[in-house]
């Protein structure tokens, strides 16, 4: 085993040393701030440490010299005053190194190719455990490798991984917190459920005493209104159909949250147009399915409703799905299709425990304040 300190200003870059000098397999022992912003690291090679070997080790990629067919195999070495005598001690081989692509074109020298360390194996043991715990909730672990790298604070003083994941994952994860009165606008691809969460929605602001307003701007078909229509005749919400943004224009005052239905093709559509600067504009995902990402870059404030949160297998795909939506503000989360209920306005504790699986455990102090606040 090989044991070597460290003192560096930044630990991400502090990585490609170690592995340089110590191998891609190494392992950080410690790691400790000493003033003026360094920081040493004790790092060692994973020889004769069992207990750190929780990955399978990758094989070492050898370098193969360029040779003609029929050539024997020469290792591309230059020996400096080399004399072979009557069976001598031969000199130690100096290698070169590839000086330019002309000459390992003509096969002078090997193109040598070391693949990058895998980034996990020489993470904190903080770091790598906060890892483990997304990994283990379905997030890939090399997503999770770089989402701790990026977002977790103080583990140099915080040994809890717990505790880093739940302040990260606040600032990664943000929440919209209560609806403001205005135009809102839900789009997204065909059965991610739009109209299903207009209704939702709808339903929850007028339980919650607030002047509710449903629109349709979805052109797309005949008829395409038609649920929404009968669904405020049922639950006692307006509802309309605007062909213009004059009309849109009249409905933005204060007191009254406006609701507005659009076609299941977010790209190139009229209904951006309407959008203007205080507008919000909902991106509606399916949780379940990471993978599909509608994107809008227009005017308005941006924000992220999921859908369909009983389909998903571990909860980890909310994270994915906030990191594919570039970490928009959740405003609602809704289950199943179930009309009108089955929807709410998220916080950060419930994204917590989502991601994670674990149940936020605030003391006393934390719980008086959020109550008076």
């Amino acid at each position: 085993m090989r044991v070597k300190t460290y003192i560096v200003d930044n630990i991400r870059n502090a990585n490609k040393t170690i592995a340089r000098d110590l191998g891609d397999e190494a392992v950080i022992i410690s790691t400790k701030p000493v003033g003026g912003g360094k920081y040493e690291i004790i790092a060692a090679n994973q020889g004769g440490i069992e207990s750190y070997n929780i990955e399978k080790k990758m094989p070492r990629p050898a370098a193969t010299p360029i040779r003609k067919a029929g050539e024997p195999m020469v290792d591309p070495v230059v020996y400096d005053n080399l004399k072979l005598e009557n069976n001598a001690t031969k000199a130690e081989p100096k290698k070169e190194r590839v000086k330019n692509d002309n000459e390992f074109r003509k096969g002078l020298y090997p193109r040598v190719v070391y693949s990058a360390p895998r980034q996990s194996s020489i993470l904190p043991e903080v770091l790598r455990q906060a890892a483990f715990i997304l990994h283990n909730r379905g997030v890939d672990m090399d997503i999770a490798t770089d989402f701790v790298s990026e977002h977790l604070r103080g583990w140099e003083k915080n040994p809890y991984p717990v505790d880093l994941l739940r302040d990260a994952i606040e600032r990664a994860v943000p929440v919209m917190g209560d609806i403001p009165d205005g135009v809102h606008f839900f789009t997204g691809y065909p059965g991610e459920g739009k109209t299903s969460t207009v209704m939702k929605a709808a339903h929850m602001l007028r339980e919650r005493g607030k002047l509710v307003a449903v629109l349709s701007l979805d052109h797309s078909k005949i008829g395409a209104g038609e649920e929404l229509r009968r669904f405020c005749s049922w639950s006692g919400i307006g509802f309309a159909e605007i062909d213009s943004a004059k009309e849109l224009a009249n409905l933005r005052k204060e007191g009254l949250v406006c609701l507005v239905d659009t076609a299941g093709n977010p790209k190139g559509e009229i209904w951006q147009e309407y959008v203007q600067p205080l507008d919000s504009v909902h991106l509606v995902a399916d949780a379940a399915r990471a993978g599909m990402q509608c994107t809008y870059e227009g005017k308005g404030k941006k924000f992220l409703a999921l859908t369909k949160m009983d389909f998903m297998d571990r909860g980890g795909s909310v994270l994915l799905t906030s990191r594919a939506y570039g970490g928009r503000p959740i405003s609602f989360m809704s289950e199943g299709a179930k009309v009108p209920d089955d929807i709410r306005i998220p916080h950060t504790d419930e994204i917590f425990s989502i991601i994670t699986g674990m149940e936020v455990k605030r003391s006393w102090i934390e719980r008086t304040f959020k109550k008076s606040s």
